[in-house]
C-alpha cells in the first residue's frame, strides 16, 4: 500500500463527494439514489448509517452495498462526537425524525454502538442477529 491507498480499508482514498457537508448535517442522498418501491421502506423500515468515520458512500460501494438502500448516510464527529457520546446517538435520531424507542442500533461493538441505550434506541448486536432468528423490524425506523 502507499499513501494513496487507505489502509483500513485497502481502496483507492478518494476526495469526499460533494453531499458531505462542511457544516456538520451529515450527508442526504441525493433523490437519485431513492429506492424503489421494494426493499425495507415497503415494510416501513427507515435505513440510515452511524459511523465515526467519514467516506461512508465509497465504503458502501467498494463492498458492493447501494448507498441508496439508506435515507441518510451520517459520520458521528458531525453530529458532535464519537460513539458511545450519547448526543450522537440523539442527534441521528432527530435527523430521521423518529424517537429513540422507535429505533434500533445494529452494530457490532457494543461499546461504542451499545452507547445508543443511553437515550433509549435499542442496541442489537450484529453477531448475535446473524445466529440466531433475526428479530422483527417492521415499522420501526433502523439507524444503522
Amino acid at each position: 500500500m502507499d499513501e494513496n491507498t487507505d489502509a483500513a480499508w485497502g481502496f483507492p482514498k478518494q476526495k469526499a463527494p460533494a453531499e458531505f457537508t462542511p457544516d456538520g448535517s451529515g450527508t442526504q442522498l441525493p433523490a437519485q439514489h431513492s429506492p424503489g418501491p421494494a426493499g425495507p421502506r415497503r415494510d416501513g423500515v427507515r435505513l440510515a448509517i452511524l459511523s465515526d468515520y467519514g467516506f461512508i458512500r465509497e465504503k458502501l460501494d467498494a463492498l458492493g452495498i447501494d448507498p441508496g438502500l439508506f435515507e441518510v448516510l451520517l459520520d458521528a464527529p458531525s453530529l458532535g462526537g464519537f460513539k458511545p457520546f450519547a448526543d450522537v446517538f440523539r442527534a441521528a435520531c432527530q435527523r430521521l425524525g423518529c424517537a429513540p424507542q422507535n429505533a434500533i442500533m445494529v452494530g457490532d461493538r457494543p461499546d461504542t454502538d451499545g452507547g445508543s441505550e443511553a437515550v433509549g434506541v435499542r442496541f442489537l448486536n450484529i453477531k448475535d442477529i446473524m445466529s440466531k432468528e433475526k428479530p422483527s423490524i417492521s415499522g420501526t425506523d433502523l439507524p444503522v
